[in-house]
């Protein structure tokens, strides 16, 4: 079988892998990108009997890699199999099968079972539109983790969801940073209950020890921190027996929680605790006993902690798309960070989340678009100090009633079938992000 490989990046590693599952020859020795492949082929007359696609080859907008795959079509008569770890994507062209994988980069099983189960050429001239093919993945190796993400959205994309898993090796603890007022602690809560339900076994902490607006978007939290001192206190005491969660944090329908009371003033004992070791000594206990470890940690806190970001396995940058958001942001990484390794060691691990997201933003007559505002943040335009790649983990819609969910006690991904189809891609590409 020849394969035309389009895999960017990992062009090296999956062509060995592709060479080692089965007969097969690659026919394009380069590296190239699902959007160079257009005038790739444009260029070059090719004989192949498939074009395999991997995450390597694909841009971080699902709108790019629709058009990008519509044009490709045009212009080839083959099967097309796409390997993604990303069980959103969506294509609904024809002939193109996705298998999603559950693991980071896919494995010597999974291409040997896309490759067995690629949809079936259609003609150029008479194209007929079928239903994206998405397969369950293989069983997961004895050790791993599976946590099924069923359920939420319309009735396609749960059929969709219902065929996927996610599968961690580990433990992972994600931070949900950014500048204040940016949607920090809203997108935390939502993404942890959004986990919390799909029987992901998840606790969040709140480190913004200045502000603890986790108690706003519990009741029962803030209720039982009211008339119970221990349960104030709670982060202080976990921070002292990271062991003893079970007896220091509060469980709310299932999601666990520590953060501090309102009422709690005590300095000595906020001074005693609240330093780096300890910080990292929690992370390190608590993913001995959960799943997933959600942190909402603004960047004025987060930056005085620089030892603290080898504890994290990814950063969830939270920013509205304003130019505005953007340079405070930046401001308050480069500037909070004193040392000149903690900045791109923090860029490396950072996955954009937009919030609020309001689609009449403009920049030099452009729209702000999730892709536009991570191009413009890692530009020399923006900043020196910026310039890894910035990932689109995913955007919330702005809404007006937003606060709501304080009011209510409702969280928003319960109030609107869009925010709860946010929330979701958010955690499963933050998911997908760690390494």
């Amino acid at each position: 079988m020849k394969i035309f490989l389009l895999a960017g990046k990992e062009h090296i590693c999956i062509g060995r892998i592709i060479e080692k599952a089965r007969k097969t020859i690659i026919i394009n020795k380069g590296a190239l990108t699902l959007r160079d492949a257009i005038e790739y082929l444009k260029e070059h007359a090719l004989v192949y009997d498939r074009i395999l696609i991997t995450d390597g080859a694909l841009s971080a907008s699902p709108d790019e890699n629709e058009r990008d795959l519509e044009s490709l079509i045009e212009l080839i008569v083959a099967d097309v199999t796409i390997v993604t770890r990303d069980f959103l994507f969506r294509a609904t062209q024809s002939p193109v099968s996705v298998f999603v994988s559950p693991w980071f980069r896919a494995t010597e099983a999974d291409i040997e079972e896309a490759l067995q189960g690629g949809g079936k050429a259609q003609s150029k001239e008479k194209p007929k539109k079928e239903p994206t093919h998405v397969e369950e993945p293989k069983k997961q190796p004895a050790g791993k983790k599976r946590f099924s993400f069923s359920g939420g959205g319309n009735k396609k994309q749960e059929e969709e969801a219902n065929l996927t898993d996610i599968s961690l090796a580990a433990s992972k603890a994600i931070v949900f940073t950014g500048h204040r007022s940016s949607g920090i602690t809203s997108t935390a809560v939502n993404v942890a209950i959004t986990a919390n339900r799909r029987g992901v076994r998840t606790i969040l902490v709140d480190l913004d020890v200045d502000y603890r607006s986790i108690n706003l978007y519990f009741s029962e939290l803030y209720e039982q921190a009211e008339k119970d001192d221990a349960v104030a206190s709670s982060l202080i005491r976990l921070l002292a027996q990271p062991q003893s969660y079970q007896t220091t944090a509060v469980n709310v329908d299932g999601l666990w929680l520590t953060s501090l009371g309102y009422d709690f003033h005590d300095k000595r004992l906020l001074e005693q605790h609240f330093i780096e070791s300890k910080l990292i000594g929690l992370i390190t206990s608590l993913k001995h006993n959960f799943d997933l470890i959600i942190i909402d940690f603004p960047l004025d806190g987060l930056t005085k902690f620089p030892a603290f970001l080898n504890s994290v396995d990814v950063f969830a940058l939270c920013m509205e798309n304003s130019i505005y958001s953007a340079f405070t942001t930046l401001r308050n990484i480069v500037v909070g960070f004193n040392d000149r390794e903690s900045t791109p060691y923090f860029a490396s691990k950072a996955r954009l989340v937009v919030t609020k997201y309001n689609d009449e933003a403009m920049y030099d007559n452009e729209p702000i678009t999730p892709e536009r505002l991570s191009e413009l943040i890692v530009s020399e335009e923006f900043c020196d100090d910026f310039s890894t790649e910035l990932p689109v983990a995913g955007s919330v819609p702005y809404i007006t009633w937003f606060g709501k969910q304080i009011e209510s006690d409702i969280p928003v991904m319960d109030m609107d079938n869009q925010m709860k189809q946010a929330y979701d891609g958010i955690l499963i590409r933050l998911l997908g992000a760690v390494r």
